[in-house]
């Protein structure tokens, strides 16, 4: 019976007071295995007095939540095993490189099912099936026994050596993007300098330039990291003037000889 609602029928001055079961049944709507501390036994004769004056729900314990609660502490103490059983095979020598992330969550039980240490989330690996030479996750290094076993519990999947070499193809991408990045860095020193230049709003007697918003936008995000310079075009109505009021739009200006330096380029 329900603890809390037999103490408010003890309590009650009515005896046919309506009694409350939900805080008692599982999903399969049977007694919940976990419902032991809100629970009180009574006996079968106590419980058929009741029944003369409230209508009460015969439940048994859920067998299918017994069931279900049996297997996963059968496969919380199979994991457990099997755990304690890899750090006996991983022996403390360093042969090979698994993700952290990846033997971290596997030794928690929390990987998913049939999730090897090649998937996305966690591969030590690049785009080209070779060690990444800038892995987005931590390594740690086990043991070739360590690898075998793993290996039994997960099937086949790949891994690489704590002396394997970085990606030869990635590497010759970084250096490219080395040099494109310290070309680049060249290019727009001058550059840069012209921002000094713009947004100097009007003064009385100097002349200042208008520039078009898409360049302005996509200028100044090029002066941040390498990429295309973008073309200077003029963005006119279709009557060939200028559709901006200087009182109610934003823009970007540039000063005068910002605007012939900016020209050159």
């Amino acid at each position: 019976m329900p603890t809390e609602a037999l103490t408010t029928w003890l309590k009650s001055r009515d005896p046919k007071t309506e009694w409350d079961f939900s805080t008692l049944t599982c999903q399969h709507g049977n007694v919940s295995v976990d419902a032991a501390p809100s629970l009180k036994l009574i006996s079968r004769a106590a419980f058929n007095e009741l029944s003369n004056y409230a209508e009460l729900t015969e439940m048994d314990i859920c067998d299918t939540c017994v069931k279900e609660g049996f297997a996963s502490r059968v496969e919380q103490a199979s994991h457990a095993e099997k755990v304690a059983t890899f750090d006996e095979f991983n022996n403390g020598s360093n042969g090979y490189v698994l993700p952290k992330a990846w033997l971290k969550e596997w030794r928690a039980g929390r990987l998913p099912p049939d999730t090897p240490p090649t998937a996305d989330k966690y591969t030590l690996f690049c785009e080209h099936g070779n060690p990444a030479v800038s892995p987005k996750n931590a390594r740690e290094c086990i043991s070739g026994d360590g690898l075998v076993y793993l290996k039994s519990i997960f099937g086949d999947f790949d891994a690489f050596a704590t002396d394997a070499e970085a990606c030869e193809l990635c590497m010759e991408g970084a250096q490219a993007s080395e040099q494109e990045r310290s070309t680049w860095a060249s290019t727009v020193k001058p550059e840069k300098q012209l921002q000094k230049q713009l947004d100097q709003f009007q003064v009385i007697g100097s002349t200042h330039y208008l520039l078009p918003a898409t360049f302005a936008a996509k200028w100044t995000e090029y002066l941040k990291r390498p990429g295309a310079r973008p073309e200077l075009e003029m963005e006119f109505c279709p009557h060939h003037g200028l559709d901006f009021d200087p009182q109610l739009d934003k823009a970007t200006y540039i000063s005068e000889a910002g605007w012939h330096s900016l020209c050159r380029l």
